[in-house]
């Protein structure tokens, strides 16, 4: 493996610790711990909801590993393309290094998208009147549910350009 890619790999890998890390962080502090929580809302709608948003959540972020595998093996392979390329040009193939490229955006753009919603997500909603609550996880769940459909929509086309 080439220093190069072998930093990014190295890299690469230390971001998907740190990501699984800040989660279960946040879990044992108790900001995303939504099914070991004793007390609820007092508001049958808003715990609802809650668990409908986090239901989504607990569904999707195990996928993120996939994601980060699937990145790294359309990674490597835009290398090996590369690497013929130089070698032969005359049999460069443009259209599926084309198509790599668009599926790595795909995946790291899926990738950004859960570990932003995670970011700006607030379980606690400690501030919020309880009509604002059912709101608020409303919004969240549309967009989890956004979240969920990138997600699964890149690793789909992960899954069959990369053949898996």
């Amino acid at each position: 493996m080439h220093h190069l890619a072998q930093s990014k790999y190295i890299l690469l890998l230390l971001a998907f610790a740190v990501f699984f890390y800040a989660c279960s962080e946040k879990k044992h502090n108790g900001e995303h711990d939504h099914h070991h929580q004793a007390e609820t809302s007092g508001n049958a709608a808003v715990d609802s909801l809650k668990n409908q948003v986090m239901a989504v959540h607990d569904e999707v972020m195990p996928k993120m590993e996939e994601i980060m595998a699937l990145e790294l093996e359309a990674q490597q392979q835009i290398k090996q393309l590369d690497s013929l390329t130089r070698i032969n040009p005359k049999q460069a193939n443009s259209t599926q290094k084309q198509q790599l490229d668009s599926l790595v955006i795909q995946l790291n753009n899926a990738d950004d998208a859960m570990t932003h919603w995670m970011q700006e997500f607030d379980g606690q909603m400690k501030s919020k009147t309880d009509e604002e609550k059912i709101t608020y996880l409303k919004n969240e769940k549309d967009k989890i549910d956004a979240v969920r459909d990138q997600m699964l929509g890149s690793i789909n086309k992960g899954k069959e350009l990369l053949k898996k």
